[in-house]
């Protein structure tokens, strides 16, 4: 999917960016990771490198980011391995529910299965697992960053939290005169001491960090805008208990002015971002009960663990859990994105957290108990717990590993010859290709410009490809010469593709017809079929 956007840049330097499945029309993608590649293959690395070494590093940071957050809420150094296997393999009822359904055959159906586990709708899409870090890399970029930055502010909030509690403590019960206070007029004074002590930053030191924390955060809103976002989300919640609260202040200016004059300059518009409320988005049946059943089969036994330790647990990490909720409620309700289905980056992002937090509560649960024997039976309540909390996201990475076994995956040549084609025949960065249901396939690893491509891409990344749609339509179904060449040259395609994938799913394309008037200046057969291009500009000589 982003080899082609990759290409578009080594191969053919598009600036402006275009989403190369629908040029033409702005980017509305975020294109930062995979501009990031295209300049490493430009340079002369090797594509798989120059896209996979970024993302090692990226997950490393990310992983580390995780381990900061954990050590400034526990003050644990060690134990930080169970946090990461949390975060990485999440909780569900899929996999027992998936054992349930086969319980006859269970040899037979984990052979067969090339599904990721999931017992809610959609689940099964991998929305919720490894697979959305794989096929969106950006995601690593985003959400690495987003970690490091609430991790700069968590000691801000554990030093409000426990100056509150100081305030609290100090504020008289009775004014000068001896008469005891209101309730109203106590916890008036109580804010107004909690303004004056903790609004403005203390520190220079303060005062820099929340620069340098706006600064990583606006850097990243062309890798990942939802990570910006969420880590905003988290941020504002902190900031009602935290010292320092300017700094928050400016941290979120920084970052919203970097973001938002980012997108103006490379998109040209701020059309395709809006916010509206939408129900509980990956539902059909939105009612409370349907809710609840949602949530109990999506985190299984996370969320009996979540109830339990935040009763028992301070304040602080009560906080950071309702910040994690607010986030997973965010993206459960309100669209900002061109399209609702991006919201699952804010769901997942909360679901690390929910994997920070339950690591915490089981190292919290290893470490409790002083005698020998209460320990013992910590230690194995933890195991007991650990199990069923990760076997879903376990499950889901060896079935990612199946996927990429070279029996299972897409294989194509680095430098297929459909692109040896375009680069002996005077493709340049603006020569448009027309390849309707293109899915993957030698177009997309050349990274030339397509005017209308794969819907599932297009739609997904904000376009609307409905007037476009027509005019292939009228391409691709014409009967008559002229109706097929006024067609065309309304396109403004300089090339038609035409693969399998359109000859299985389009029953009204006449190939016969563009065959007689378009010369076909490339051809290619495989096993099952031909890859053929049409010269849209050209014409079939007469007979």
């Amino acid at each position: 999917l982003h080899v082609n956007l990759i290409r578009s840049f080594s191969e053919w330097e598009k600036l402006p960016a275009q989403y190369p499945y629908f040029t033409n029309a702005g980017i509305n993608y975020h294109f930062m990771m995979d501009f990031l590649a295209g300049n490493l293959e430009f340079l002369g690395l090797r594509i798989d490198f120059a896209y996979n070494v970024p993302s090692i590093l990226a997950m490393t940071a990310f992983f580390c980011g995780v381990y900061e957050c954990f050590f400034r809420l526990c003050g644990r150094k060690n134990y930080c391995h169970i946090v990461w296997l949390l975060v990485m393999f999440r909780s569900s009822w899929g996999f027992f529910r998936f054992l349930a359904d086969n319980k006859g055959n269970l040899k037979d159906a984990f052979a067969n299965n090339q599904t990721y586990m999931g017992a809610t709708h959609n689940e099964w899409w991998g929305i919720y697992q490894s697979n959305a870090l794989i096929n969106q890399r950006h995601l690593i970029f985003g959400y690495a960053v987003a970690m490091f930055v609430v991790s700069l502010f968590l000691p801000y909030l554990i030093r409000g939290v426990n100056e509150r509690r100081e305030i609290r403590k100090q504020l008289p019960s009775a004014g000068e005169n001896g008469v005891k206070r209101s309730g109203f007029g106590q916890w008036f004074s109580y804010l107004a001491e909690v303004f004056r002590r903790e609004a403005l930053p203390r520190k220079k030191v303060s005062v820099l960090t929340a620069v340098f924390a706006g600064v990583c955060l606006g850097m990243c809103g062309l890798f990942s805008a939802h990570s910006v976002i969420g880590a905003l989300l988290i941020l504002f919640v902190f900031a009602w208990f935290s010292s320092d609260q300017v700094s928050y202040l400016i941290t979120a200016a920084i970052a919203c002015a970097m973001t938002y004059t980012e997108t103006a300059l490379c998109t040209g518009s701020m059309n395709a971002f809006r916010i509206r409320f939408v129900k509980a988005w990956v539902l059909e049946d939105t009612s409370l009960t349907a809710v609840l059943k949602h949530f109990w089969l999506l985190f299984g036994l996370l969320i009996p663990v979540l109830i339990f330790w935040f009763i028992h647990t301070d304040a602080v990490r009560r906080i950071v859990l309702a910040a994690s909720v607010l986030l997973f409620a965010f993206g459960f309700h309100v669209q900002m994105s061109p399209t609702m289905m991006q919201n699952h980056k804010y769901m997942l992002l909360a679901i690390y957290w929910f994997g920070i937090l339950s690591g915490i509560a089981l190292c919290g649960l290893i470490t409790y108990g002083k005698k020998r024997a209460s320990r013992i039976l910590c230690i194995l309540s933890a195991i007991v717990l650990f199990i069923p909390l990760t076997a879903t996201g376990v499950y889901d990475f060896v079935l990612v590993l199946d996927k990429c076994r070279l029996t299972n995956s897409y294989r194509y040549e680095s430098t297929p010859p459909f692109l040896t084609w375009a680069r002996e025949n005077g493709v340049t960065r603006n020569t448009l290709f027309l390849a309707p249901d293109n899915f993957i396939g030698m177009i997309n690893i050349a990274g030339v410009q397509n005017y209308v491509g794969y819907h599932g891409f297009i739609n997904d990344a904000g376009y609307d490809a409905e007037e476009r749609d027509l005019i292939v339509t009228r391409i691709l179904h014409a009967s008559r010469d002229f109706q097929l060449i006024g067609a065309a040259e309304e396109s403004g395609a300089d090339y038609l593709v035409i693969q399998r994938r359109l000859r299985v799913n389009d029953e009204g394309l006449n190939e016969e017809i563009i065959a007689s008037v378009f010369p076909k200046v490339f051809s290619l057969w495989d096993d099952v079929n031909e890859f053929s291009v049409y010269d849209l500009h050209g014409r079939v000589a007469a007979q």
